[in-house]
């Protein structure tokens, strides 16, 4: 919906924070799509707890997780464990707010050029009811 990268995606969580007055008390979530290791299959959902962007580390939330690397750039070699390029600016719009998420979809093993708009949706709508249920927990 934010469009590619992290400064797209924190203008969007603005947008929504402001637009709606999200509350501290209320639960945002970001899900998207991530570049992952082989040790992930193409369609998992992982929950993310922290991020690695420019060699800084930020924690979202206490919840058990992974931790995802934010890059500028689509990564086209398994230099990193879990990527994407928008997570960075999700968290700097929500930064403080405890109840934060982020769920990734596996989309690829570092092939971007293999993703497409209706894959993309394929992948994300058949997690929708599982990401629900861990929000809930």
């Amino acid at each position: 919906m934010s469009g590619l990268g992290q400064e797209c995606a924190k203008k969007a969580t603005q947008t929504l924070l402001e637009y709606f007055s999200i509350k501290e008390q209320e639960q945002i979530i970001n899900v998207g799509i991530c570049g992952a290791s082989k040790e992930y299959a193409v369609g998992e959902l992982i929950e993310i707890n922290s991020l690695m962007y420019s060699e800084n580390f930020y924690t979202l939330n206490q919840r058990e997780g992974k931790t995802l690397t934010c890059i500028d750039n689509p990564a086209t070699d398994n230099k990193y464990d879990i990527v994407d390029m928008e997570s960075f600016g999700f968290y700097q719009a929500v930064k403080g707010m405890n109840n934060a998420y982020i769920f990734k979809v596996v989309s690829d093993h570092f092939e971007p050029q293999t993703v497409t708009k209706e894959r993309t949706k394929n992948l994300l709508f058949k997690q929708i009811d599982e990401i629900m249920k861990r929000v809930n927990q």
